[in-house]
């Protein structure tokens, strides 16, 4: 009788470790994947230098992330006239069945300075040509 007893609680034992590593993998395994989501909408936005709703919803659908109820937040942050940059937050969302709670965790990122400068090299060369200076 001694070790009928003994072998259940190593069983709920086993069985309770079991469900934490399996939760902990599932948590790492969902927010490497948000990350990844924001490195490539950072990458979004500094090759289109601003901020193109379609195209990072588009992203977002094809990565089959819910952008509904909050879960993407993007500001923009002027530094002056001429540079500005985004900041990011993705967030990681676990709904825990036992307590029907959700788990919001936040990614965040900033974009490089975006600067607007207008490329005046066309139109120099373009009055000196008219000039005749070449």
């Amino acid at each position: 009788m001694k070790e009928s007893i003994g072998s259940t609680l190593l069983m709920q034992i086993f069985f309770i470790l079991f469900v934490v590593i399996i939760s902990f993998m599932a948590v790492a395994i969902n927010y490497a994947k948000v990350f990844v989501i924001k490195n490539d909408i950072i990458t979004i936005i500094e090759k289109n230098k601003g901020y193109n709703s379609i195209q990072i919803d588009d992203y977002l659908e094809y990565r089959n992330y819910s952008s509904e109820s909050n879960n993407l937040k993007v500001v923009k942050h002027i530094n002056d006239d001429s540079s500005y940059y985004y900041s990011i937050v993705v967030y990681s969302v676990f709904k825990v069945p036992l307590i029907n709670q959700s788990l919001k965790i936040p990614v965040r990122g900033n974009t490089e300075t975006i600067i607007n400068i207008v490329d005046q090299t066309d139109e120099v060369n373009y009055a000196e040509e008219s000039v005749g200076l070449y």
